[in-house]
């Protein structure tokens, strides 16, 4: 039987192989090496009202294009949009790929640099809705939208499924699916080779180790020639088709496979991955989205590091001077200033310090009338150092002492106001597992987990709970998406702060949820990338209401 939308065989065999629930490459911290992960679902430029399956570039001259194999046509016979793409997500749509064999491109198409062809997968002449031939083909001198387009005569058979060709960047191996007989079962994945990449190709094998019983679908070849990687429902699945890898030996021969594990690959369907650089991988899912069933997502790498949560709009300061230590002195003295917004006369806060390991408070104290403070903690551990005001709310940071020689530290400058911004970042589309460490208002990660945030906000709200006529939690998105999903995302992102704190004994009657989505953005600073700048957006805005 013919899967319209995969445009593969499905097997006859029921497939329900083993459960795989690692998470190996998780966007909700930075990870050991320094470089943060991230999700994004590609534009609504891209991302079109068809099911979008499947992406790969080429240079045209001096413009980089994509091409997205996507549903434009009607179910099963799929079309390739062009797309000028100057930076790692496509932008202006320059129109639809023509080929000139009689059906048209219907399936993915890859460039090769290495011989300058293109690849692609095209419906047969015979009347068998299932079969599917490999073409290859050669720009259009008159017009760059067309090539012209023929079968590939070693790998071609009549009224069998062949498509999703991958060329290693050598150009000398190409694989593809196909449910040909001579594999084991379903379908497989083959490899056709050649000595160089002018040559002609050889008959087809099916690959050791990867394939089984289900099928195996949408091969691609890393950027460097190292890993082949493609989609199965028979190997090791967090759920349905997972993406997986396996590395290649120097004749092109894949070893053990591993699934890349979750984060990308969902409960949903994954496939179509395409690693175009050491920091870019794109693939397809049908996991709940604002667009239609299957869309295209790009997981990004970026270096980033480590800072000093704050929790009010303003730039990280600089380092202060520190002093050096005292022979035989055991403690540390923490010194620091609060500053309460609105407020021009005497400072009237308190400051607390907390163990975040233990995650509980070891001491409070007043400051001056100035704002200023001093504490004596024992060196070598981790500080949460905050204050809070009356009918205000708080403000904390992390100070670190084990590695220091000072005998005193400058905390930078808590601010404390009666609105509090929290960024909580959630897995797509999950509004009840946030990941462990919030982002801080210069979009990097904190260190402090929501779990201490949210202890407290509720304790802040309990002291002035007399004084108080609501709570009013504002939620707010990035500008992916529509503006419909991203209200509801931002209901629900405000909704999980009202259930937590409720968990924490604060009446619901007290709180107000309200959402502004992606309506009212933060003003995006000069040379801050989208990346930060989407993280920044992502939170929810607290505010104290008066009797």
């Amino acid at each position: 039987m013919l899967d319209e939308e995969l445009n593969c065989y499905v097997p006859i065999d029921s497939c329900k192989p083993r459960s795989f629930d690692k998470v190996l490459i998780d966007t909700g911290f930075i990870a050991p090496d320094g470089y943060r992960y991230s999700i994004e679902l590609l534009p609504s430029t891209v991302n079109s009202d068809a099911n979008d399956h499947a992406i790969s570039f080429y240079t045209q001259g001096a413009e980089r294009v994509a091409l997205v194999t996507t549903d434009k046509g009607h179910l099963g016979v799929q079309q390739v949009s062009v797309f000028n793409s100057p930076g790692y997500l496509p932008a202006e749509e320059l129109g639809t790929l023509r080929v000139t064999n009689d059906k048209g491109a219907v399936g993915t198409a890859t460039y090769s640099p290495a011989d300058k062809k293109l690849y692609y997968t095209a419906r047969g002449t015979t009347s068998d809705p299932s079969d599917y031939d490999v073409y290859q083909g050669s720009l259009g001198q008159a017009d760059p939208s067309l090539w012209a387009g023929e079968k590939i005569g070693a790998i071609h058979l009549e009224n069998v499924f062949d498509a999703q060709p991958a060329i290693s960047p050598d150009g000398k191996r190409m694989y593809f699916a196909s449910e040909r007989l001579g594999a084991t079962g379903g379908v497989d994945l083959w490899m056709s080779s050649r000595s160089s990449a002018s040559g002609q190709w050889s008959a087809p094998q099916p690959l050791p180790t990867i394939n089984t019983l289900c099928n195996e679908l949408s091969p691609s070849v890393s950027y460097d020639g190292r890993w082949l990687y493609f989609a199965s429902n028979g190997h090791p699945s967090v759920g349905g088709y997972d993406i997986l890898r396996a590395r290649l030996d120097q004749g092109g021969l894949p070893g053990a496979t591993e699934n890349i594990g979750k984060k990308v690959n969902t409960a949903y369907d994954e496939l179509f991955p395409l690693q175009s650089s050491d920091s870019l991988l794109y693939y397809s899912s049908d996991q709940p989205a604002p667009y239609e069933r299957r869309n295209l997502y790009v997981m990004r790498r970026a270096r980033t590091s480590v800072t000093i949560a704050t929790r009010t709009e303003r730039e990280v300061e600089p380092e202060q001077p520190t002093q050096p230590v005292q022979p035989g002195n055991p403690n540390v003295r923490l010194e620091g200033n609060v500053v309460v917004a609105g407020d021009t006369g005497n400072v009237d806060a308190e400051v607390f310090w907390r163990d975040p390991q233990k995650d509980v408070e070891l001491g409070r104290k007043p400051t001056d009338t100035e704002g200023n403070y001093t504490i004596d903690v024992p060196r070598g551990k981790d500080y949460d150092v905050g204050a809070e005001s009356k009918d205000k709310f708080y403000d904390v940071r992390r100070v670190d002492t084990r590695n220091t020689k000072d005998s005193v530290i400058k905390v930078p400058t808590l601010v404390i106001g009666d609105t509090l911004v929290l960024r909580l970042n959630f897995p797509f589309d999950n509004y009840t597992m946030p990941y462990d460490f919030t982002v801080g208002d210069n979009g990097e990660q904190t260190p402090v987990r929501w779990q201490t945030h949210i202890d407290l906000i509720a304790r802040s709200i309990k002291q002035d709970i007399g004084g108080l006529k609501h709570v009013v939690l504002f939620g707010h998105t990035d500008t992916v998406g529509t503006v419909e999903y991203n209200d509801k995302l931002a209901h629900e992102r405000a909704s999980f702060v009202k259930t937590e704190l409720i968990k924490r004994g604060i009446t619901a009657a007290l709180i107000r949820v309200d959402h502004r989505g992606e309506l009212h953005p933060l003003r995006k600073r000069e040379e801050e990338s989208l990346e930060t700048y989407h993280l920044r957006l992502r939170r929810v805005e607290i505010i104290k209401v008066l009797k």
